[in-house]
C-alpha cells in the first residue's frame, strides 16, 4: 500500500519494514562483482582476454573454469541464474562462433 505522502510504500509489519529498508538507495553503494564466463567454443585469444579482465577486477571478479553452453541473447534465465548464484551483478562472456 502507498502512504499518503508522496506515494512512498509503507510497511505493515516489521519484516516488510526490514525489506523496504534494504531496498532504499544508499549514499555509498557497495562494489559490484563481475562474473567471467567461457562459451561452448572459445578461442585462445578470447580466453586470454577474459583472464586479463578477471585479473584487473581481481578481488571483485570470479572466473568460471568450465565451458558453459549458454547463449546470452537466447538464454537469459541461465545467465541470470549463474549471476545470482555467484552474487555478481556484472558479467562478461566470451564465445567464438561463425
Amino acid at each position: 500500500a502507498s502512504g499518503a505522502a508522496g506515494g512512498k510504500p509503507r510497511a505493515r509489519s516489521a519484516r516488510a519494514a526490514r525489506v523496504l529498508k534494504g531496498r532504499e538507495p544508499r549514499l555509498r553503494e557497495g562494489t559490484k562483482n563481475a562474473l567471467f564466463l567461457r562459451g561452448s567454443k572459445t578461442s585462445e585469444l578470447c580466453s586470454g582476454v577474459l583472464k586479463d579482465l578477471s585479473s584487473l577486477r581481481k578481488p571483485f571478479g570470479k572466473m568460471l573454469q568450465r565451458r558453459n553452453p549458454l547463449h546470452p541473447f537466447d538464454d537469459a534465465p541461465g545467465i541470470e541464474f549463474l549471476c545470482e548464484k555467484n552474487d555478481c551483478s556484472l558479467f562478461a562472456m566470451a564465445t567464438h562462433s561463425k
